[in-house]
């Protein structure tokens, strides 16, 4: 039955096993650019929001100077005016008092004042090192040459070591850790916080700009030091080594590049400031201010409070 076998394999069957209509469909190269999708790299990164993060008609969101109070500190930490009068309060009343328990409350206040701010114990306590050496040469001083109270430790006939004199080198060493203290609070706060809190506190923008040139210029001339010092050593020169009036000599080569250095930047800035007509007026605007908030109104009524208590003891005790 030669009939059936193109029956059986049906040549019209193949095509509809095989379309040619279905093998695109199964390649599907319409979808390979749907793949690829050429269209969302432009989307996840369109030229159209670059302009919009920096349109040239709004410059300051580019920069936000809104965020710049909050993370220099209103939000954060205390305005600095308040710190000044704390440490004016401090350091002033640290002066006068002559009471070795007056003393350590004070100098208890500024530590507990100095870490609500930040500043690490370790820093802290690393700086009163040297104190105990000067508190110690302090009341052996005073207990030979103004012997005061009981004395302790006595060498021949004379007095060697007091009462009088152990207590005083213990109010000049609590007296050197509170100034220390007052100082440590300051560096929790930025350079251009401090400088505005001068300048808004009433003090002129003359003096509140030396202090910040003071304080620019005194790195300068540690690195410059370091500079000279490096170089004397890589020529095999040893310090310890020379005798005090050679040591003294070298030292004076060591000061003198960094002066120079010095007196050029200070030439230099001087022609700069001359430039911008620096003191052509009385005041001057800023970009940054501070702004007293309600806590800030508290604490300087709390250092107020803490001023005249300090009177007080000082009157009765």
């Amino acid at each position: 039955m030669p009939e059936k076998l193109p029956d059986s394999r049906t040549p019209e069957k193949l095509p509809d096993a095989r379309t040619l209509g279905k093998l695109p469909d199964t390649r599907m190269p319409e979808k390979l650019p749907d793949a690829q999708i050429p269209e969302k790299p432009p989307d996840a990164q369109t030229p159209g929001k670059p302009p919009d993060a920096q349109t040239p008609g709004k410059p300051h969101d580019a920069r936000m100077p809104e965020k710049l109070p909050d993370a220099r500190t209103p939000g954060k930490l205390p305005d600095p005016r308040v710190i000044f009068a704390l440490a004016l309060v401090l350091s002033g009343y640290g002066v006068a008092v002559r009471d070795v328990r007056l003393m350590a409350a004070m100098l208890l206040l500024g530590m507990a004042g100095a870490l609500c701010l930040g500043v690490g114990l370790r820093k802290l306590f690393g700086s009163f090192r040297f104190l105990w050496q000067a508190a110690v040469a302090i009341a052996l001083m005073q207990s030979i040459f103004a012997p005061s109270g009981t004395v302790l430790i006595s060498i021949g006939a004379g007095p060697a070591l007091t009462v009088g004199g152990l207590l005083k080198g213990l109010l000049v060493l609590l007296r050197l850790a509170l100034f220390i203290t007052g100082g440590a609070m300051f560096t929790a706060y930025p350079q251009r916080a401090l400088i505005q809190g001068m300048v808004q506190a009433r003090l002129p923008y003359e003096a509140a700009y030396m202090i910040s040139i003071g304080l620019r210029f005194i790195p300068r001339m540690r690195e410059e030091l370091k500079d000279s010092l490096t170089a004397l050593q890589l020529r095999g020169v040893v310090i310890e080594e020379l005798r005090l009036r050679k040591r003294l000599s070298l030292y004076s080569y060591l000061l003198l590049p960094a002066v120079a250095a010095s007196i050029q930047n200070a030439r230099e800035l001087a022609m700069s400031m001359e430039m911008r007509a620096f003191r052509a007026k009385r005041a001057r605007t800023s970009y940054y201010t501070l702004s007293l908030s309600r806590s800030d109104v508290v604490l300087l009524c709390a250092v107020l409070l803490l001023a005249a208590l300090l009177t007080a003891a000082m009157v009765f005790i």
